[in-house]
């Protein structure tokens, strides 16, 4: 496990989309000062962009999902798409959210995945904690509001959808005000993993957990040996979440509370069975 230079990109110029590059999976990282996503779209209000993931299609084309904040009301984060013919960018955005439900909250954190059949799929979060009742990340105080997770099938473009999308898992009284942050990786040994995180960030109960599957759609089994990363465990972090797998599942990477605010890090891991395992 090591920390990313996410030192150097605060003190870096602002961009709406900085970049960093790996030499080799899973780094080190060397900061480039690019925007990737300099103009977010009109229908957001161009700052306050989060969870970017990029993927390519089969033909050449690099698609951006983003959680971008609306620009009729703040309160809320939609999923955008944007699209480059490279890697860097820059990228062009929609006109048009991929995802954007104002009434349940708005949806953010979105993430792709390519089944081994060739399928492709974007998981995403609805935001129900922007129309909760305040306290820890705005859904600390009851009625608690449902923070569901979808998995939306989408064409070999990555962004017209196919048929309607699978909800795979919500909240419980266990994780506190959500679920988040959700990320699908097939294991070699043919095990499907959600990872995702619970608790709120801006407390020490945010952690990274995990769900499995013998199906891409679920159902979804929790961990049942708990969270793989939480506060003041043998990686010694505060706050972990947000974890993104290797595209083999061979690690992680992810952030936590550090000295300049988040950080980046990186953990190796293994799957046996139906468990995650950290390979620190």
């Amino acid at each position: 496990m090591e920390e990313g230079p996410r030192g150097a990109f605060l003190d870096a110029k602002f961009l709406q989309m900085p970049v960093a590059k790996a030499s080799e999976p899973g780094g080190p990282w060397q900061y480039l000062d690019l925007d990737l996503l300099p103009d977010n779209g009109n229908w957001t209000s161009n700052t306050n962009t989060w969870a970017p993931d990029v993927r390519r299609t089969d033909n050449g084309t690099y698609v951006m999902y983003f959680s971008g904040q609306v620009k009729s009301d703040p309160r809320f984060h939609c999923v955008g798409k944007a699209t480059a013919p490279t890697a860097l960018g820059p990228y062009t955005p929609s006109a048009q959210t991929f995802e954007c439900n104002l009434s349940k909250g708005g949806s953010i954190d979105p993430s792709g995945v390519r089944d081994v059949d060739g399928k492709h799929y974007v998981v995403y979060k609805v935001d129900g904690n922007a129309v909760g009742h305040g306290d820890m990340c705005n859904n600390g105080i009851a009625p608690f509001v449902p923070t569901p997770i979808f998995l939306q099938e989408v064409g070999p473009d990555l962004i017209s959808k196919i048929g309607k999308p699978v909800q795979i898992l919500d909240r419980t009284s266990s994780d506190g005000p959500l679920v988040e942050a959700p990320a699908i990786f097939r294991a070699s040994n043919g095990l499907y993993v959600m990872l995702f995180s619970s608790g709120c960030f801006t407390s020490p109960t945010y952690n990274v957990d995990y769900a499995w599957s013998m199906s891409i759609s679920g159902p979804y089994t929790r961990s049942e040996s708990g969270p793989l990363i939480v506060t003041a465990d043998s990686l010694g972090l505060t706050a972990p979440g947000g974890a993104t797998p290797l595209l083999d599942g061979s690690g992680i990477v992810f952030h936590a509370d550090c000295p300049q605010g988040r950080c980046f890090f990186k953990s190796k891991i293994g799957v046996m069975g139906t468990k995650v395992l950290l390979n620190e």
